[in-house]
């Protein structure tokens, strides 16, 4: 929220030469200072005045301006499609100095040349000059500014920007934070905004009838009739108000509408009475197949979960979002329906992001504010109507659930509130209640002083006792109370193995290369049927008020997750990948209980290996999946076996279990085309591996049960032989093999081979064994005895060929 020190200026006294000081209490306060930006930093900008706009004789979207510079008359290059004669804008001549973000220092402007045309000046736009953020158009300044007058004496403030919290909506309006300095800085608020209701008469031109349809979504709506307007542009005072915080003014009357909203907190709207149909209003949901032209000239499909505002015929706009182009205001409007609202933030919010259309009111209504807001608002923009645009009252005022009054009591005592903040001395409590504006009543028993505080309309957030605590301990300061120790015994810690399971294998991932990211738990529907075909809807979790449809389901796997977060990183990396989560799924329970949620370690690889001593580049294949799993069990002295899989979504012949004793436990492979091509991938191979690691801490066995081996102080022998296979083969079941023999230390795939010489669908698999005694060195003779019984072994398993 930017918040000009001069508009603050007009409700509160500031003393700019502390400045610092109170931007360090607002901070304090909880109502923290993101930035503050000093307006009229630059020199030389002065009030130019456009004479003459061409076209760009070699440009067809530049323009040769010829422009008033104090008496001077130059010629200026400019793209802005907002020029015309007589214009007053802001004008940079040669010389002049503006603040560049680019160089992060002020730089002089220089005579340049365009397109063959010199240019002997700039003609500004808010965005220049740090007025706002509008870079389409030049600033179109006030007609009665004078030729040659410093932009600086007219923009000249200090902006200070809020990082507002979602419990405080009235700091959404200059008034609020006026108020809360106030409270800081002990002052007076210098002007009160009160209800300055209209006289009534008993005669009115128009007619306007106003029905509340759908009441649960509207607590309350107030309307009337302002006829004879005069729509032009706005005051000085206005238009500079609303630019300072970077909106750009329109009309007269949009701009009031606007600067109530920023001064109050409070949105309003307004529409042409003439397009209003038959007088009538209507506060309903939308219907069905119904859509709305908005302002921005968007046409946007409408539900029935949607509040619009409609007239006797169809909607007029989107309720506290968004009005429609066709009852807009123009330049031939002359009587207005001016609107104050008070609308449901939920369904608000919602809706904003169905049309995906947020809006300063939005941001406010989204925050549930008080029916009472509407009323102080709506006067005051009827105050400001009358004295800019002229007019007159012509329809007596419509309200539509005024008489609800919410009348919240909180109770709170004094010994409560020391309790609470750790206080032994007497606190100054209602003296802050009086400085943040509160009306309460005050009584005492034998327990010390009690106060009964009525909830002010401006903060909808102060609901129970502990949030006047909350107020009196920011208020009186936090570093003003004392700081205490924690009292009492500290609890004892308790061991949680599955926890520590958890992090053991977060700490060997990371150990043999992997990165761990953490993705959303929700995904879109089409990715999470990509790489879960089998999963019924009826199993699947949809959010009730999803962000987006890209995070609709919450995911019963994790592998959609990771696989865009591999595709992210490989894009930007010519090298191999690899991550890995250890995260929660979420499948739906038969009985709608709580749903069954499973703790999964997925992790991938993807790219290309860089060469190295042992081998050259190569693309990652399904062999760097089976190597990361046995350096995985290894760590966990866990037995595994691996076995061929039927999963669709990977590729044939590349897909495999993990299992342990008779559990499956787990599930890896290369991921195939088809599931690649849903999250564009192209030209790569993507290995994927998922646990179940419950299942795994089942099987874990604790530190305290390892019984550990001694090593053979006996030399040992390593011998390799080459086996043709078929593709279905596991290379797991000859390693197996070999480790069944208890003179076996160790045996490894270190080469597979590939190639239409071997016949199709065979490879040869090159495997490396370790021969190794405890009692003794083992000769040749018993080594080959050794290898001759395990290739028996195997010849009883699978069909292979020894190459020589």
């Amino acid at each position: 929220m930017k918040a000009p020190i001069n508009w603050l200026k007009k409700y509160v006294d500031i003393d700019l030469n502390n400045i610092d000081d109170l931007l360090h209490k607002l901070t304090l306060s909880g109502t923290e200072v993101d930035s503050v930006q000093r307006q009229g930093n630059w020199e030389g900008i002065v009030v130019g005045e456009v004479l003459e706009v061409s076209k760009h004789p070699n440009a067809d979207r530049l323009n040769l301006v010829l422009v008033n510079d104090r008496g001077n008359q130059v010629k200026v290059v400019c793209g802005a499609n907002n020029l015309y004669k007589n214009q007053k804008i802001a004008f940079a001549p040669v010389g002049s100095k503006l603040f560049s973000p680019k160089t992060n220092q002020m730089e002089t402007l220089n005579k340049t040349k365009i397109r063959g045309e010199i240019s002997n000046g700039m003609i500004c736009s808010a965005l220049e000059l740090g007025l706002g953020d509008d870079h389409d158009g030049i600033m179109d300044l006030n007609n009665n500014l004078k030729v040659g007058q410093d932009l600086k004496d007219i923009y000249n403030d200090i902006i200070i920007d809020l990082e507002l919290t979602p419990n405080r909506p009235d700091c959404l309006g200059m008034y609020g934070i006026a108020r809360e300095i106030a409270a800081l800085t002990k002052s007076t608020l210098k002007e009160s905004i009160e209800i300055k209701k209209i006289k009534e008469s008993k005669e009115y031109n128009d007619n306007l009838d106003i029905k509340i349809i759908d009441s649960d979504l509207c607590p309350r709506y107030m309307g009337i009739v302002i006829s004879d307007v005069k729509i032009e542009d706005s005051p000085s005072w206005l238009k500079n108000a609303l630019i300072s915080i970077g909106e750009n003014p329109i009309n007269n009357i949009v701009d009031i509408t606007n600067y109530v909203m920023f001064e109050l907190g409070q949105p309003l709207h307004a529409f042409d009475y003439e397009k209003v149909k038959n007088g009538k209003i209507e506060v309903r949901r939308a219907k069905n197949n119904e859509s709305l032209i908005t302002l921005e000239g968007i046409e946007r499909n409408l539900d029935p979960s949607m509040l619009v505002i409609a007239d006797s015929d169809s909607p007029m706009a989107v309720a506290g979002i968004k009005g429609g182009i066709e009852s807009g205001i123009s330049d031939s409007t002359t009587s207005i329906v001016l609107e104050s609202a008070c609308f449901e933030g939920g369904n608000n919010r919602n809706t904003a992001s169905k049309l995906d259309l947020k809006s300063q009111a939005t941001l406010r209504f989204e925050k549930n504010l008080k029916p009472e807001l509407c009323e102080i608002a709506f006067y005051r923009a009827i105050e400001l109507i009358l004295e800019i645009c002229g007019g007159k009252i012509s329809s007596k005022v419509e309200d539509e659930g005024g008489k609800l009054k919410d009348d919240t009591k909180l109770v709170i005592s004094e010994s409560k509130i020391n309790s609470v903040l750790g206080t032994d001395s007497k606190l100054d409590i209602e003296s802050i209640f009086d400085r943040l504006g509160f009306t309460y009543k005050k009584d005492k028993n034998k327990d010390g002083n009690n106060w009964t505080v009525s909830q002010p309309y401006w903060r909808p957030d102060l609901n129970i006792p502990e949030d006047l605590i909350e107020e009196v301990a920011r208020i009186e300061g936090y570093d003003s109370i004392p700081a205490k120790p924690l009292s009492g015994i500290i609890p004892e810690y308790n061991e949680n193995p599955i926890l520590d399971f958890y992090e053991d294998i977060k700490d060997i991932m990371t150990s043999i290369g992997f990165n761990e990211v953490i993705n959303y738990s929700a995904d879109s529907y089409e990715n999470i049927k990509s790489v879960s075909p089998s999963i019924k809807d009826s199993e699947m979790i949809k959010i009730l008020n999803p962000m987006s449809r890209e995070v609709e389901y919450m995911k019963p796997t994790l592998k959609s997750g990771l696989i865009k977060s591999l595709n992210l990183n490989i894009r930007n990396s010519s090298e191999n990948v690899r991550l890995f989560e250890l995260g929660t799924s979420f499948i739906k329970s038969k009985n709608d209980e709580l749903p069954i949620q499973r703790r999964l370690l997925t992790y991938g690889i993807i790219g290309r290996l860089e060469k190295n001593l042992w081998e050259h580049e190569r693309e990652v294949d399904i062999y760097d999946a089976i190597g990361s799993i046995g350096s995985l069990f290894k760590e966990l002295r866990l037995d595994y076996e691996i076995s061929p899989a039927n999963s669709s979504i990977f590729s044939q012949e590349k897909s495999f279990k993990i299992i342990n004793g008779k559990d499956e436990i787990g599930i890896f492979g290369e991921l195939s085309k088809s599931v690649l091509n849903n999250f564009e991938i192209k030209n790569q191979k993507l290995i994927l591996i998922e646990i179940d690691v419950e299942k795994l801490f089942s099987k874990f066995i604790p530190k305290g049960d390892i019984k550990f081996a001694p090593i053979s102080k006996y030399p040992v022998s390593k011998r390799d032989i080459s086996f043709d296979i078929r593709n279905n083969v596991t290379v797991n079941l000859i390693i197996e093999t070999f480790k069944e023999n208890p003179l076996v230390l160790d045996s490894q795939v270190i080469d597979v081979y590939e190639d239409e010489s071997l016949g199709l669908g065979t490879k040869s698999v090159t495997v490396r064994s370790t021969y190794g005694s405890l009692e003794k060195t083992l000769s040749g003779n018993e080594i080959d005895q050794c290898e001759k019984s395990i290739l028996n072994s195997l010849k009883n398993k699978i069909d292979f060929q020894i190459r020589s």
